[in-house]
């Protein structure tokens, strides 16, 4: 492993462990039993929506805590529309990995990659393939294929052989020889493509561990990757036997590839914290807002690769705080809650304005009640639903969950900015490893959280149906499958006089209160006959290309259900089956893969600034006939 400059980090601190296709199940309500909301909390319903029952989550013999929530896009192969699934996976030593139909409540258990056991000795040996996706990063891919950087490298540190090699019952204490460390792996989850040996792949291996990283999208379908905690861990002192690891600094972008394993390309070094909150600006750069009170730009590559320091929070640390983009508005950023000093989280929520010419922090209206890892999740409204969470820093006890959500209207005009309204209570403790993703009928779906007691992990999900669920909606008839950048597409709707927004929403990628992923765009459009005249994103840096959901929202500001639609990448002049270069291979390939075959010239007439290479399927250097079978592959997604 090459000598690098490091930090190096102490993992003494609160204990960071994070945890064949066999059919499907639906989710099944819990007894009616609830835990008793926190000591000063409102009992009842919100302002602004329900709680539904509590559902066991997987398996009614093997539920699982939904520490990592992925609104995963499944297309129909008939229909070519996708519909968004709820994707979990990773809780500590439970290989489970599950697909949840929100439509129908159905369940279907996904292949097992959890690893046997892993020797090592750091800088001598690589670790096997398998890999415990535990704190790991991820994101959805422009194809809807979902990344996932790193995760905990569940080895035994044979640079610790005095430590005992039992971890100690629940994990909590008495780690032994095991490492707080990153693994180097990344892997790619395909839903078209379950219960095959292609349902999950390992892609090219980064250059070192990641261990609680951030996945950011960028415009043109590249992801940048960042923190983590590094391959190796090391003995501070043969009396004291503490593993430390230090933070990986490589900024690294990894480059998909249609049919192939993805590259991956350094571009650069910064140390940040774990799980950092990243956000893609409109002009292509990188705002980093925390959890450091120091806020930077980063000029990602093909920009000059440099940083720029931009304003200070004015709170120091916000350890386990909420990050999110306020909707509609793409560069405003809030911060939410978090915790640093002291044994009490902090209430505190600020806003910067990145198209001012000097952005600062702003103090914004206090949430009523102080939260830390609780999540903020997005609503087609444009309004900011905050669930779960806990009072505490320092421990992780039930006592000190937060039950009650609060929601913030950005529209709302008072001092200080909108208030923040009670929602409601939740019946669960959703604190550390809890989860939160809008559904594409703009409920939102909480999940997981673990604690400290033998019994107290969540293997649970409940869903928040805010107001308008229930309300008379707005109906989408009809759009496209997929959209390119800057141009009108129609979305016919019998309600279309009524309509005041549009809005996509990117489904959202959850853990440890950080959404690495969602962000809400508003859209441009005027009446059309039997419908709107919409107009896309004017580029991917507005909204990273891949699938959105798309909400009509009518002067009620009652949202439609949405639909799905692909944002389409950039042109791609060397991907597999794509044979006319608009970043998608569907049944508008079929001419140009036939003209490949059969009249080279005639193909690279009509598609000059295409590859025919990209017609050999087979890899063997030739277009042919024996390509046929693998372009028909590729086209039905098998």
């Amino acid at each position: 492993m090459p000598a690098r400059s490091r930090r190096i980090t102490r993992i003494g601190i609160a204990l960071l462990a994070c945890g064949s296709p066999l059919g499907s199940f639906a989710a099944q309500p819990l007894e009616a039993g609830k835990q008793a909301p926190s000591t000063g909390e409102t009992l009842g319903g919100g302002e602004r929506g329900t709680w539904g029952p509590v559902i066991t989550w997987g398996l009614p013999f093997r539920p699982q805590v939904p520490i990592h929530a992925v609104l995963t896009p499944v297309r129909n192969l008939l229909t070519g529309r996708a519909s968004g699934r709820v994707f979990t996976f990773g809780y500590y030593g439970v290989p489970d990995h599950y697909l949840w139909n929100p439509a129908t409540g159905q369940f279907q258990a996904l292949e097992n990659i959890y690893p046997t056991v892993m020797l090592r000795e750091c800088g001598f040996a690589t670790p096997p393939s398998d890999a415990n996706l535990f704190c790991s990063g991820h994101s959805v891919l422009p194809d809807g294929r979902v990344f996932i950087t790193g995760g905990n490298l569940d080895a035994q540190d044979l640079d610790c052989p005095d430590m005992p090699a039992d971890r100690g019952a629940g994990h909590n204490h008495g780690h032994g020889s095991y490492a707080f460390a990153g693994a180097r792996f990344a892997h790619v989850f395909d839903p078209l493509k379950l219960g095959t040996a292609s349902e999950w792949v390992r892609t090219s291996d980064m250059r070192d561990g990641r261990w609680y990283p951030c996945n950011t999208a960028l415009g043109d379908g590249r992801v940048l990757v960042t923190s983590g905690l590094g391959e190796c861990s090391f003995c501070e002192t043969a009396a004291r036997n503490m593993p430390v690891t230090y933070t990986n600094e490589d900024l690294e972008i990894y480059t998909p590839q249609v049919g192939g394993l993805g590259t991956w390309q350094v571009v650069g070094t910064r140390d940040i914290p774990l799980y950092p909150f990243m956000w893609l600006m409109p002009t292509g750069q990188i705002f980093y807002g925390g959890p450091g009170a120091d806020s930077s730009i980063y000029n990602v590559p093909p920009l000059n690769g440099s940083w720029n320091f931009l304003a200070w929070s004015g709170y120091p640390y916000r350890g386990g705080g909420s990050f999110v983009g306020v909707p509609g508005q793409p560069f405003k950023i809030m911060v939410i809650g978090g915790g640093c000093c002291g044994p009490n989280s902090t209430n505190t929520v600020e806003m910067i304005d990145l198209a001012q010419a000097n952005p600062q922090w702003q103090s914004m209206n206090p949430l009523a009640i102080g939260r830390e890892y609780a999540d903020a999740t997005i609503l087609p409204d444009k309004t900011i639903f905050v669930s779960g969470g806990r009072r505490n820093t320092w421990d992780n006890v039930i006592g000190d969950a937060v039950f009650r959500a609060e929601m913030y209207d950005p529209q709302a005009t008072t001092p200080g900015g909108p208030v923040w309204q009670n929602a409601g209570n939740a019946a669960r403790p959703r604190m550390y490893h809890s989860t939160a993703l809008l559904l594409p009928d703009g409920s939102v779906w909480t999940g997981g959280g673990t604690a400290e007691g033998p019994h107290d992990n969540q293997a649970s999900a409940e869903i928040y149906r805010p107001d308008y669920v229930t309300a008379v909606r707005p109906v989408i008839s009809s759009l496209p499958l997929k959209v390119g950048y800057d141009q009108f597409f129609t979305v016919s709707s019998p309600n279309a006089a009524s309509i005041r927004s549009v809005v996509l929403v990117r489904p959202g990628s959850s853990t440890h209160g950080l959404n690495m992923e969602q962000r809400l765009v508003e859209l441009a459009f005027t009446a059309a006959p039997g419908g709107l005249n919409v107009r896309a994103p004017l580029n991917g840096n507005y909204a990273p290309p891949g699938y959105y959901m798309l909400f009509i929202v009518d002067s009620n500001r009652v949202p439609s259900v949405s639909q799905m639609v692909k944002l389409r990448a950039v042109q791609c002049p060397d991907c597999p089956a794509d044979m006319n270069c608009d970043g998608f291979v569907t049944v508008g390939d079929i001419g140009g893969f036939v003209a490949a075959i059969t009249n080279p010239a005639s193909y690279a007439a009509t598609f000059p600034d295409c590859d025919i290479a990209n017609a050999d399927m087979n890899g063997d250097g030739v277009v042919s006939v024996g390509d046929i079978s693998g372009f028909v592959q590729e086209l039905l997604g098998l």
